[in-house]
């Protein structure tokens, strides 16, 4: 059958599966082809189906094959049949069962007789052509960054390496060093560590940006992050702050270490690990005093959230692994693609909302992170062309 004879199918086309799973709506034994014809042209009707095929599909009751409506009505009459043996009439509404039944049967026979569209696929992250490389930025140009390229760093001023961590040093109070900013960002499947001129030490986590000067004066110490990261801040003699920004969040400390997120298209939130930090709004707006072992996110009308927290959570992945807990399937996925830089699409959408515990190390692979997902069998999650679908 094509699309277009679907759409101009008439109601007296109804199979006769159809009219008994129909029938389970209303119980008088009064039906005429009319009332069905009724019934199939009234919009609400076939909008309420449609919100009940939506809450089937998001209960995971998927039908794998053409139902046996005749079957399961004669098993609901079974149940339903009082003793006597003469059929109970009654509004399908008066028993849960019943209405279960119904709404399985009826979405169901919709679907058959094509009147309900299969939900459309949602991408819930796009990957990039971005570059593959840790890259800096300072006052002499962009240049794709290798810890082991001796050549490369003494050309960097007052900058050293640490080839057995990947880590990137700044020497502290080196007036030899320019009063300039300097960028780094990272790719997708790469973290890095920064060790500041004040002896700050910074994790960026993949597909983000951390601005920050060369060299610190006596004034106050500011940052910019685009992105993820994980802050261990230093305390400044004379008790000058430690400020970060981000596009939407601004966050001043002494000395402290928390965790700082602002992903684009994701909800900013910070998470703090040790001592105390303020947090405020970019838009201004008072500070917000958060204490360690809470986590404080930024609402669109730039109010905070605070909830206490197991802090580990959000830090697991400075040590190379992702870690969730009781998180929506759609927010792992979107990390899940940012990391391997590939399409994740949820072919089923209602899969989007379940919430799930999930740990896995993220060097090991997308083929291994989407079999610790399959094991779970919560849903099924596959790798093809380059894009995961998960359904």
């Amino acid at each position: 059958m094509t699309m277009d004879s679907r759409d101009k199918k008439e109601p007296q086309e109804i199979s006769e599966s159809l009219e008994k799973a129909l029938h389970l709506m209303e119980q008088t034994g009064d039906e005429s082809p009319e009332d069905i014809k009724r019934q199939m042209d009234d919009p609400e009707t076939l909008e309420a189906c449609k919100l009940l095929y939506k809450y089937k599909n998001a209960m995971g009751r998927r039908a794998a094959a053409k139902p046996d409506v005749g079957a399961e009505w004669e098993r609901f009459e079974k149940r339903n049949r009082p003793r006597g043996g003469r059929p109970r009439r009654q509004f399908w509404l008066g028993s849960l069962a019943g209405a279960a039944a119904a709404a399985v049967l009826v979405v169901a026979g919709l679907w058959w007789a094509g009147y309900l569209d299969k939900p459309e696929a949602v991408m819930v992250y796009q990957s990039t052509d971005a570059p593959r490389d840790v890259i800096l930025e300072t006052g002499d140009g962009a240049l794709a960054l290798d810890v082991t390229d001796d050549k490369q760093l003494s050309a960097l001023q007052g900058v050293a390496s640490r080839r057995d961590t990947m880590t990137l040093a700044y020497a502290a109070d080196n007036k030899t060093v320019p009063d300039e900013l300097h960028t780094l960002s990272t790719p997708s499947g790469k973290d890095f560590k920064l060790i500041l001129a004040d002896g700050t030490v910074v994790w960026l986590n993949e597909r983000s940006r951390l601005q920050y000067p060369a060299r610190f004066g006596n004034g106050e110490r500011k940052v910019s992050l685009r992105g993820e990261a994980y802050f261990q801040v230093s305390r400044k003699a004379g008790g000058i702050p430690f400020v970060v920004e981000t596009d939407r969040m601004q966050v001043r400390v002494l000395g402290t270490e928390f965790n700082l997120s602002d992903h684009s298209g994701t909800r900013s939130h910070l998470t703090l690990v040790k001592g105390s930090v303020e947090v405020c709004g970019t838009g201004g707006g008072d500070y917000v005093r958060v204490k360690p072992g809470e986590d404080v996110s930024l609402n669109d009308d730039g109010s905070f959230d605070i909830h206490r927290v197991d802090t580990d959570i959000y830090v697991y992945w400075k040590e190379g692994y992702f870690f969730f807990d009781d998180t929506p399937l759609s927010e792992i996925m979107q990390q899940i693609g940012r990391w391997y830089n590939v399409d994740v699409v949820f072919d089923n959408p209602q899969a989007m909302l379940l919430r799930l515990h999930y740990f896995c190390k993220r060097s090991d692979g997308i083929e291994s992170a989407l079999n610790q997902l399959n094991l779970m069998q919560k849903v099924r999650a596959r790798f093809e062309n380059g894009v995961v679908h998960i359904d």
